[in-house]
């Protein structure tokens, strides 16, 4: 639904590239979900007062383990891609040989 772009950009790897990949490209790759602008918390059922009182105290601007050890990255990171989702369709079309073969296509799909 939206690919090429964003959200439609595939989170797993070929098998060529996977014994490329090093601790450091994992701990960089972390960074940017998890760095200060974009996290949010959310508490359901919990006094707003001991909510902030918990986040301020456990999630300190300078206290995530790379910015502690900033050694553990890779040395040159590129910019976190800030752009906007775009929606391109979401239609996904399946050949299939035979019609004698759609019943057992369908039960798989569902059972996904």
């Amino acid at each position: 639904a939206f690919r090429d772009n964003t959200l439609g950009f595939s989170k797993f790897t070929t098998e060529t590239a996977l014994p490329k990949i090093t601790e450091k490209h994992v701990n960089s790759y972390i960074t940017f979900p998890y760095s200060y602008s974009v996290r949010f918390v959310v508490g359901v059922s919990v006094d707003h007062a001991d909510l902030v009182a918990a986040v301020e105290r456990h999630f300190r601007s300078g206290s995530s383990t790379w910015e502690k050890n900033p050694d553990i990255l890779l040395p040159k990171l590129p910019p976190v891609d800030r752009s906007i989702a775009q929606y391109s369709g979401g239609e996904v079309k399946y050949n299939i040989d035979s019609i004698s073969d759609f019943p057992i296509f369908c039960s798989q799909i569902l059972h996904r």
